[in-house]
């Protein structure tokens, strides 16, 4: 396995770097999706979606930017969770 450098400040200690709040939106609607789309217990969906709205929210450097993360994530949330199991296996093998 090989790993990425980490990014280093002039003082040589590593530097994080600030999370993007519309990337973890697509992330998180991308994987709330597909686990509800197989059938994952609605509980357990809509407390995972509300942490992640949270981190979303919090992640972001003001609420414009929530706001364009949220329609992110209800908009990707809305199309994956929709697809239907007929639709999926309509696919061709690869």
């Amino acid at each position: 396995m090989q790993f990425l450098p980490l990014p280093y400040s002039s003082r040589g200690s590593a530097v994080a770097e600030p999370a993007n709040p519309t990337q973890l939106a697509e992330t998180a609607a991308y994987l709330l999706g597909s686990a509800h789309r197989c059938g994952v217990a609605d509980e357990r969906v809509e407390h995972a979606e509300t942490a992640l709205r949270d981190l979303i929210i919090a992640a972001a450097r003001d609420p414009g930017e929530g706001a364009i993360a949220e329609a992110r994530f209800v908009e990707i949330f809305s199309a994956i969770a929709a697809q239907t199991k007929t639709a999926m296996d309509s696919r061709p093998a690869k």
